[in-house]
């Protein structure tokens, strides 16, 4: 039932943000009780963290997947333009994280700790998969303008309903990152 939970919530918050859903509307989409979802998470603030969790966790599982054969910095952050590319794809969707970033003003404190812990984790991936470049700055710098150029690209894909954004923001990064 649990995973029931986060996967409705999911899709809430996917097509309409934090403030877009209840309990009640998470228990009439599962067919259960509003005491049930209270049973499984005590505010909805514990919800939407379990549910960032449960995203970050399936995102870099995936990621893993996609770059498990990669050996240099082109070919995991290949992986990682894929990545993002196939989330959009796949969902016609944004992603989760990016979509709650933009309600930040309105998020409780526990949902943006959460929020950043998932770009914190991204930052780390990024900065691994460039560890090649011999400037920290370098590296902290491209891991940065990758996260954001896709999360950009990925919400303008969705607005335009259109994969070109995600797919020519990937090529120019990765062509980028070859030309030093």
């Amino acid at each position: 039932m649990k995973s029931k939970i986060l996967k409705t919530a999911e899709e809430m918050i996917r097509n309409g943000g934090y403030n877009a859903f209840s309990f009640r509307d998470i228990a009439a989409a599962v067919g259960i009780k509003s005491a049930s979802v209270h049973y499984h998470f005590a505010t909805k603030e514990a919800l939407v963290c379990a549910v960032v969790e449960h995203y970050s966790e399936d995102f870099f599982t995936f990621l893993s997947k996609q770059a498990a054969t990669a050996t240099d910095a082109h070919s995991k952050l290949d992986a990682y333009c894929k990545s993002f590319l196939l989330a959009y794809t796949s969902t016609g969707k944004s992603c989760l994280c990016g979509i709650l970033s933009n309600e930040v003003c309105s998020l409780p404190d526990s949902v943006r700790a959460c929020l950043n812990q998932f770009v914190e984790a991204n930052m780390d991936w990024l900065m691994n998969a460039l560890s090649e470049l011999p400037n920290i700055e370098s590296r902290r710098t491209k891991a940065r303008l990758f996260y954001t150029a896709l999360e950009g690209a990925i919400a303008t894909s969705v607005l335009t309903n259109d994969a070109v954004w995600v797919e020519s923001v990937s090529a120019q990064l990765l062509k980028d990152l070859k030309n030093g």
